[in-house]
């Protein structure tokens, strides 16, 4: 750099002047001669150091700037990054908040396959018990015609007691025949055999349970 002839100081009270080339060397209080300097080494060696200071500060001016100039630059692009770390993030939080709603229509879905499917267990349930129902019905039906059956059964181990109504067979006649129970007296005798009796019994029997199906 130029070596400087002249420095101010105290906001331009003093001027300290060293020009080497003209010989000049004194100091101006407010612009006017005020002292000479010739021969005043410790104002001299006072002047070069404060050149060098001036110099010094000049470079740390300069790297003082650049250093905010690369410190600008990396906040800018610290914002950026974290601009796009924030995009990110909520990009992530859209894809979730999607994947909740999705879950929550996925579960939806279930609870109405899950209703459809218990409406259909409570229905099959509900036919279960009738048809439970109605084999207890058919039990108890069967049950009473196994005990008319029982009762037929004994009725036949007996000669039923019938009031008899004996009309003479017009083809045969020393036979007389019961018009109820179809009793035949031959010559006042009985001839109509016991198995007979019972096989009427048993019809009689077999003729109620058909009876009680049709109901």
């Amino acid at each position: 750099m130029d070596y400087p002839t002249r420095l101010d100081f105290c906001d331009g009270k003093y001027t300290v002047i060293y020009d080497f080339r003209t010989g000049q060397s004194e100091c101006l209080r407010y612009g006017q001669p005020w002292r000479q300097l010739v021969g005043d080494k410790m104002v001299l060696a006072m002047f070069d150091r404060v050149v060098e200071l001036q110099a010094e500060v000049a470079v740390l001016k300069a790297e003082l700037q650049a250093a905010s100039a690369r410190l600008v630059e990396q906040e800018h692009a610290s914002h950026s990054a974290y601009g796009n770390v924030i995009d990110e993030i909520k990009a992530e939080l859209e894809q979730w908040q999607r994947s909740v709603c999705d879950q929550g229509e996925v579960i939806e879905n279930l609870k109405a396959e899950l209703a459809a499917v218990t409406q259909q267990a409570e229905t099959r349930k509900l036919a279960l018990d009738a048809a439970v129902s109605s084999s207890c019905v058919l039990e108890a039906e069967r049950d009473r015609l196994a005990e008319l059956c029982r009762d037929a059964a004994c009725q036949a181990e007996a000669v039923p007691q019938c009031t008899h109504k004996y009309e003479i067979d017009s083809d045969h006649p020393n036979h007389s025949c019961c018009q109820n129970c179809g009793e035949i007296l031959k010559d006042g005798v009985h001839v109509q055999p016991v198995a007979q009796a019972r096989s009427r019994a048993g019809m009689l029997a077999a003729a109620e349970m058909e009876r009680s199906k049709g109901k």
